[in-house]
């Protein structure tokens, strides 16, 4: 995987050009639009106060796009035990469905998530 300095023209074209995604993830995780909005703003405020720091991977974007592609309670499963690194057992509490469940939920999104990012790459 490459990886370039972005300046701050790519940073802008970058948070414009994936605004929508950036917002659905913060508010799957908060699920109050004020506060998703607030995540936004902070997380964009700490990438250009350290601009000069962030490194641009070619294929960043392919893990947001596969996490699109979940379903809703797929994608709250993954971004709660990756993301949020929560045990199975919490995230089954959270979610009021049981621990094998919610294993099986982790993992058949991960195998959605590698056969998207894997078609993408071969297009």
């Amino acid at each position: 995987m490459k990886k370039s300095c972005m300046d701050k023209n790519q940073f802008a074209k970058r948070l414009q050009d994936q605004k929508t995604k950036y917002y659905r993830v913060a508010y799957s995780y908060v699920k109050n639009e004020h506060d998703a909005l607030d995540i936004i703003g902070e997380a964009t405020y700490k990438g250009l106060k350290d601009l000069h720091t962030l490194q641009q991977p070619e294929d960043s974007m392919d893990l947001f796009e596969a996490l699109d592609a979940l379903s809703e309670r797929d994608r709250a499963c993954v971004l709660l035990r990756y993301f949020e690194e929560y045990s199975f057992v919490k995230i089954a509490e959270i979610l009021q469905e049981p621990e094998p469940t919610v294993k099986s939920r982790i993992y058949r999104a991960l195998g959605k998530m590698r056969e998207f990012i894997e078609e993408g790459r071969t297009k």
